[in-house]
């Protein structure tokens, strides 16, 4: 007789506990020992060579692999340099959220090339609006304006300059906010703390002369805050055309990039700083040293200029008080010349309201030539009346 096969569940208990595995800190030291013994590890030794290269004693062939490996620090270093460079020389843009018409006022969204066919584009604001045609009808016919362009910082775009376009257009100039290359459409080119942006200003400078009739090409000034200052300067060397700086806060020398921008902060690494100038000076064949501010003290001497540099204050150009005085200083120092001509009517500009306008004298009768008669008797032609005879005429016929 089949006996039935008991159930035990009893089994459950004779289950073997886990292994704990290794610690996490043995995995990281066990992990480490691989690194270290991959470093010494002669990846051009062919797996089939069985001969073993013991020449010369312990210690000199550790040297001889130490040296080996040294090699690659240049490499390392370079690469380390140029992250630097390519990291602080592309910031991160802000997005673009306000233009001018939230501050009430109309404008041209424009695009230009700078020198070196960068594309760039701006805000151009014209002088002339409903306003100011009714003011002066048909005297903006022939007319000639002056000109600002606004240049915005390091890392900032147009909207930076934004609080000072209002009040330069209601002061009566023609305002043109860029954005420099690196933001917009030149996104992917790198800022060179306004060495090259100097080409993006003379750009614009010449885009207002060239392409607006309706200003006078030798009475455009700049406003540049930070890099964008020394940018204004670099254009002022090199086109003497431009008639006023105003500057706030321009770098004064190229190791306050180094020690800001460019360069590493940690005390330990101040080596690295030179390489990075070099390695910056060469990716944007451009002179660090051209930022020097002293380099520019017969410019300002020359020019008119107004410059903001008090210490522990920044953007000092948008506060309102500043607004004010900038707007002071353009109407003194950049005003229009006299002998400028308008393009549209061909026609001098005398800068002058007539108040009282003469009347011309009338010009004289020309002389009436009449028939004399050959005899008394013949009457003369025209016939002469007197306005007595001509009425008593008109009477008689209308009886």
């Amino acid at each position: 007789m089949m006996k039935r096969p008991v159930m035990n569940p009893s089994f459950l208990d004779d289950e073997q506990p886990r292994k704990r595995g290794p610690s996490r800190w043995r995995r990281i030291l066990a992990l480490l020992v691989r690194l270290v013994k991959l470093l010494f590890t002669n990846v051009l030794r062919r797996k089939e060579a069985a001969v073993r290269d013991d020449v010369g004693t312990p210690f000199s062939r550790f040297i001889r692999g130490l040296l080996y490996r040294l090699m690659l620090v240049p490499t390392v270093l370079a690469v380390l340099v140029g992250v630097l460079v390519v990291t602080a020389t592309h910031p991160k843009a802000a997005p673009a959220v306000v233009d001018p018409v939230s501050r009430g006022v109309y404008y041209d969204p424009i695009e230009l090339l700078s020198l070196d066919n960068t594309k760039l584009e701006g805000w151009l604001v014209p002088v002339l609006d409903a306003h100011r045609l009714i003011i002066e009808r048909e005297d903006v016919l022939h007319r000639r304006y002056a000109a600002v362009v606004l240049v915005h910082d390091f890392g900032a775009s147009r909207q930076q300059v934004l609080p000072l376009i209002s009040p330069l257009h209601d002061a009566g100039y023609v305002v043109l906010a860029i954005n420099l290359r690196g933001r917009g459409p030149s996104a992917s080119t790198g800022s060179t703390f306004g060495l090259n942006e100097a080409q993006d200003v003379r750009a614009a400078v010449e885009l207002l002369r060239r392409r607006f009739p309706y200003v006078d090409p030798d009475a455009i000034g700049v406003l540049g805050i930070g890099t964008g200052a020394n940018a204004a300067l670099i254009a002022a060397e090199q086109d003497p055309r431009i008639s006023a700086l105003v500057l706030d806060h321009p770098l004064r020398q190229f190791q306050d990039v180094l020690n800001e921008r460019i360069g590493p902060r940690h005390p330990w690494l101040t080596w690295v700083r030179p390489f990075c100038k070099w390695t910056f000076e060469i990716a944007y064949k451009v002179n660090g040293d051209d930022l020097d501010l002293s380099r520019f003290s017969e410019l300002m001497k020359q020019k008119p200029v107004l410059m903001f540099d008090e210490d522990g204050e920044t953007m000092s150009c948008v506060k309102p008080a500043r607004i004010d005085q900038i707007v002071g200083f353009l109407k003194k120092r950049l005003v229009v010349h006299k002998r400028a001509v308008s393009k549209l009517l061909g026609r001098p500009e005398l800068n002058v309201r007539v108040d009282k306008v003469e009347e011309a004298p009338a010009p004289a009768a020309a002389p009436t030539q009449t028939r004399t008669p050959a005899n008394g008797n013949e009457p003369s032609w025209p016939p002469q009346h007197s306005a007595k005879d001509l009425v008593e005429g008109s009477t008689q016929i209308n009886r």
